[in-house]
């Protein structure tokens, strides 16, 4: 009995350890300990409502975390308008299976994005309003003036891996903007806020390219 008893012990010690030692060699591959670099290529809107913008970011992934930072252009006049830095935290393991067996999969995260919007003089013809109870419906002026912030984002937003190169990424969220918008350039004209401060709605779509790692 006594030798039955050991034998049993020392197989559960052994299958434990097996268990163990398979759980980390898949934590292993889940989370590996390396980064890869890759570059992003994007459509946005952003929270202050100056209307969609291009944006180029360069970034580094390490574990489950991601760190974007580049800069994006007005759609509009085709300059750059400003910076942004972002920050992704992947809420599925499985983005770290590795490039290659993460093909098909959606991978959700939360994120963070800071813009800093540089000045610039804007120019702007009015338009016909339908209501003829608003007063701006009478205006025939252009309108001119400074247009400048800093934007805070939190949102949420997905990933689907193409390829082990290639991921498609669209996110939207909730943001806080405060700057010089200039209270004469009004939404109806630009999409500019009304406001210098405020919340507003971020959307954005974009391409990640991995280049190497």
């Amino acid at each position: 009995m006594k030798t039955l008893i050991v034998n049993l012990v020392t197989t559960c010690i052994l299958i434990m350890n097996s268990v163990f030692v398979k759980a980390q060699d898949e934590q292993l591959i889940l989370v590996p300990d390396y980064a890869r670099y890759a570059v992003r290529i994007g459509e946005g809107l952003s929270p202050s409502g100056h209307g969609f913008n291009y944006a180029f970011d360069l970034s580094v992934e390490r574990l489950k975390k991601s760190l974007y930072l580049g800069m994006f252009i007005d759609q509009a006049d085709g300059k750059i308008a400003g910076l942004n830095l972002r920050y992704k935290h992947y809420l599925n393991q499985a983005v770290r299976r590795g490039l290659a067996s993460a093909k098909g999969k959606f991978i959700p995260y939360i994120g963070y994005k800071f813009v800093y919007r540089m000045e610039d003089n804007i120019t702007a013809e009015p338009i016909a309003f339908q209501s003829s109870k608003d007063k701006r419906l009478k205006s025939s002026t252009t309108v001119t003036g400074r247009a400048c912030s800093l934007e805070h984002t939190l949102g949420a937003g997905i990933q689907y891996h193409l390829n082990s190169r290639v991921i498609l990424d669209g996110s939207a969220g909730i943001g806080y903007f405060i700057g010089d918008l200039a209270q004469e350039n009004k939404k109806d004209f630009l999409g500019i806020s009304m406001t210098n401060s405020g919340l507003g709605l971020s959307a954005e779509m974009g391409l990640v390219i991995v280049l190497f790692n």
